[in-house]
């Protein structure tokens, strides 16, 4: 009986209390074969495909190679190298099925853009601004914006918007911050964030969220960690992890996670390799991906692919969240699925996402506030899916779903 209630007791601090017993799942995974080492690769996450290459390497000043990863069979494929002068400290994203890099020592104000589905790169309208390196870019419900960085005399703060269809660039209102050379930023939910980064004369902690509905730049809460340049994000589900970078002669392997709900760092294990700068990442369902660097007190460039799981976000982002009025019906769903918010508050922006069992989104769309919404669902397979419902950026409500024909 007694060993029968330690068991009681540690399955209920499991559930209870994920914080408490959180430590990222690392695993060591293959790099293409005969990759050169590099910092600051190229990656664009498309569908099940990631396409990596580029970036700085340490004989090849500027690589121009470019490859496709399969990511569920976990296999290389090289494509035909790139016919610019690769990319050296600039930036790259992914904005609706294509990928997009650009600026930095090498490209000036050059802009490429990458088709997947014919796997070709077509030059595109330079960037108006400043030329720049150690800039930052994020994407935004479907939109990219870019800016900050280095001009070679000094720190920029400029922010600008680019539209996809028109190719064309808007500026938008200014950073306010100091962390304007080699920050990380990433998009979550309706709002992105920029943190990290260095002012003129020191690292940062500052962290800011940007709210484009409004072009407003908002402070958040300093991270908690040693201030870094070089640093990488990743999003899965509703968190941000953040990991390694340096400092001057610092450099750290270190990883936390952000909530954005409670606007909290919280500390995981590092990653179990070099301690570097300059990698690279991307996430895909419950998995980020990260590769290569640079270690800048040895100067090795390296050429080492991982991948991490965190382990409580079926806790930490239940499955079943507490009930609310929010009804899902007819559940299971065949082609049709109506989202009832009638007995939610009008205010906010609502919408709606719907997850796989491994975490990938397979749908969003926004919901009608204080009204019934319906889903089209023909298009996905049978199955178990999760179905979440947002109030701007906060998750309210999440539940199973099935597609059933």
């Amino acid at each position: 009986e007694q060993e029968m209630n330690k068991w009681i007791v540690f399955l209920l601090n499991f559930f209870a209390f994920p914080a408490l017993w959180a430590q990222l799942n690392w695993t060591q995974l293959n790099p293409p074969p005969n990759f050169a080492e590099r910092a600051d690769p190229v990656i664009f996450q498309i569908n099940d495909k990631a396409y990596v290459g580029l970036g700085n390497g340490n004989t090849i000043q500027h690589l121009k190679d470019f490859w496709e990863y399969d990511i569920p069979s976990n296999s290389w494929t090289q494509l035909d190298s790139v016919n610019f002068d690769g990319i050296e400290e600039g930036v790259f994203f992914t904005l609706n099925g294509k990928g997009y890099c650009g600026t930095g020592l090498s490209n000036f104000n050059n802009m490429y853009e990458f088709d997947p589905a014919n796997l070709q790169w077509a030059q595109k309208n330079d960037f108006p601004g400043q030329t720049r390196e150690m800039a930052v870019a994020l994407v935004i419900d479907g939109v990219a914006y870019f800016g900050l960085g280095w001009n070679g005399n000094s720190m920029l703060d400029d922010w600008w918007e680019y539209d996809q269809t028109s190719d064309a660039w808007t500026q938008k209102n200014n950073f306010p911050g100091e962390c304007k050379y080699a920050p990380i930023g990433f998009g979550m939910g309706n709002t992105g964030y920029i943190g990290f980064g260095s002012g003129m004369s020191a690292c940062s902690k500052e962290f800011w969220q940007y709210q484009p509905s409004s072009d407003a730049w908002v402070q958040k809460n300093d991270f908690p960690g040693s201030p870094v340049v070089f640093s990488v994000p990743f999003v899965i589900q509703n968190y941000a992890y953040a990991g390694t970078g340096g400092c001057f002669t610092m450099q750290t392997n270190d990883f936390w996670r952000y909530d954005a709900s409670s606007d909290t760092w919280q500390m995981l294990n590092a990653l179990p390799a070099t301690l570097r700068q300059g990698a690279s990442g991307f996430s895909y369902g419950m998995k980020a991906y990260l590769l290569g660097g640079v270690n800048t007190a040895s100067a090795t460039f390296l050429n080492d692919f991982w991948t991490f799981e965190d382990p409580t976000l079926g806790f930490s982002n239940p499955i079943l969240k507490a009930k609310t009025p929010i009804k899902l019906f007819p559940n299971p769903a065949s082609h049709f699925l109506e989202v009832d918010l009638t007995e939610m508050e009008a205010n906010g922006n609502w919408r709606g996402e719907i997850c796989d069992v491994f975490g990938k989104k397979v749908n969003a769309f926004s919901l009608a506030p204080a009204s019934q919404t319906a889903v089209s669902v023909a298009d996905l397979p049978t199955g178990l899916y999760f179905m979440s419902v947002y109030q701007d950026q906060t998750l309210v409500h999440t539940e199973k779903l099935t597609i059933q024909r």
